[in-house]
């Protein structure tokens, strides 16, 4: 037996939004975070401070890294949408083209 494809693009590019939407909301979170710190540092002075300061500013890259996946994976649904919706397009036109003799 074949195996089946049932795709929905439409889900996809649902799931898509929601995850731009989400992933707003996290550059928004850690880039408040860093902000939050500038205040502390304007206000918290000594040795405890810089190494809080440092230690969250070690995790920028952590950080920066998986914002970089998450455009990452928004590029690969947004790239599948078009695959699947370019294939049923295609399978659209040849099964139009189908004729009989009779």
């Amino acid at each position: 037996m074949g195996t089946k494809i049932m795709v929905d693009t439409e889900k996809i590019e649902s799931v898509k939004r929601q995850i731009e939407e989400y992933q707003r909301a996290y550059q928004g979170a850690y880039h408040r975070l860093y902000e939050i710190d500038e205040e502390l540092n304007n206000t918290w002075k000594g040795v405890d401070s810089d190494k809080f300061s440092g230690q969250l500013k070690e995790f920028r890259g952590d950080f920066d890294d998986l914002d970089a996946n998450i455009t990452s994976y928004i590029t690969f649904l947004n790239s599948a949408k078009k695959a699947y919706d370019a294939a049923q397009d295609d399978i659209t036109t040849e099964a139009g083209k189908l004729t009989t003799d009779y």
